[in-house]
């Protein structure tokens, strides 16, 4: 497998991005969870972290830096959920309380807590088995493992703006309400609860495998390859427009194995479906791309990005021109797997840990490594 410049040979630092001035260098930053740590089992509470700094880099000088353990303190013990406008979504899965980072600053969000949306009511730590939490849903009960608590209930977590740029801001989650469907459910600035975005409930079968925010808009991507849009511009979301492109028959075969992705492209709408699959004992990765054709109302294949490029994962997915970021090859998919997320889906344990660079020329990995974590703790791109 080739080498690509940027994360291929990267040195290390002790210093942090902000005491090295950098935070406004580089449009993209790679987040790493610690590459050394040591877990504490706490009788009433989760595991923590207790040895290992966050680590993060950027395209641009090839540097690896390691957040100060203070700074890699404040959230290493909160699962990560999402990132969005530079800014990290965890979440405490004891209290189900969110709260957004910027791991720049320092500056911490705390927001509302999600049990009401969830139908939530108590959460209690079992004896037996161990390490599992008893959790009440409405008329029902759920014992899950206390590292997917997070990636049980909330599918993906992404800003509407920048929380400290001045301008009103919104919160959006895919929420699984494990009783047999799905809704996407948003914080207002200076909100004290979650609401539900209306006309968002759909069935487990339908699913949403995506949402993103382009301007005042929403748009969510169902695992038919239905996109659905709102309105932003007002206090609560106003569902418009419903594309009902269905999912290309070539990918379908793959949505046991893979995820979809909803891409802003220039002004258009893309469509990737990534998949792994094992090949000789090691695993390998593929992308299959779409543009969203508006008068037919379906997904057409789109076989080069031009200039651009793309971020996906556990961040909103994301196109740049390469020339706008140093280090960044056009025609090449930047990729950390979030599989994770669906605690149904079993795959292999090096999936979890992927972080990938892919050419869509070539239709090939060109670097690829993995990361050695703990779950919820995972690799994702800062896209500021």
């Amino acid at each position: 497998m080739d080498q690509v410049p940027a994360t291929a040979n990267a040195s290390t630092s002790k210093l942090s991005a902000a005491e090295a001035g950098l935070s406004s260098k580089s449009p993209v930053w790679l987040l790493l969870p610690p590459s050394d740590y040591e877990t504490v089992v706490y009788t009433s509470y989760y595991d923590r972290i207790r040895r290992g700094s966050f680590r993060y880099m950027n395209l641009e000088d090839n540097i690896v830096y390691d957040l100060p353990q203070a700074t890699s303190d404040l959230f290493c013990d909160l699962p990560c959920i999402g990132s969005s406008q530079g800014w990290l979504i965890n979440l405490d899965p004891i209290t189900f309380t969110p709260f957004l980072f910027n791991p720049f600053t320092n500056v911490q969000i705390q927001l509302p807590s999600l049990m009401s949306i969830l139908g939530i009511s108590t959460i209690e730590k079992t004896v037996r088995p161990p390490g599992r939490y008893r959790i009440q849903i409405r008329d029902r009960q759920k014992q899950v493992k206390h590292d997917m608590i997070c990636p049980c209930f909330v599918e993906k977590a992404i800003l509407s703006r920048e929380p400290e740029g001045g301008d009103h801001y919104m919160v959006f989650m895919v929420l699984d309400h494990k009783c047999g469907f799905y809704s996407i459910g948003f914080y207002n600035d200076g909100d004290t609860s979650w609401k539900e975005v209306p006309g968002s409930q759909i069935t487990d079968d339908e699913n949403y495998e995506d949402i993103i925010c382009n301007g005042n808009q929403l748009h969510a991507l169902q695992g038919n390859g239905f996109v659905v849009t709102w309105d932003l511009r007002g206090d609560c979301p106003e569902k418009t427009t419903t594309i009902d492109a269905a999912l290309p028959e070539k990918s379908k075969q793959y949505l046991g194995s893979g995820k979809c992705y909803l891409v802003e492209f220039g002004g258009e709408m893309l469509l990737i479906v990534s998949f792994t699959f094992m090949f000789d004992k090691s695993e390998t990765g593929l992308f299959d791309l779409y543009k969203l054709d508006l008068e037919k109302k379906e997904w057409v294949e789109l076989e080069t990005l031009g200039d651009r490029s793309l971020f996906l994962g556990g961040n909103p997915s994301v196109s740049i021109q390469a020339k706008d970021c140093k280090g960044c090859k056009e025609n090449f998919i930047y990729h950390t797997s979030d599989y994770w997320r669906n605690e149904e889906k079993k795959l292999s344990e090096n999936t979890d840990d992927n972080v990938s660079i892919y050419s869509v020329e070539d239709q090939k990995i060109r670097f690829s490594f993995d990361c050695s974590r703990k779950r919820g703790l995972l690799p994702c791109w800062l896209i500021l």
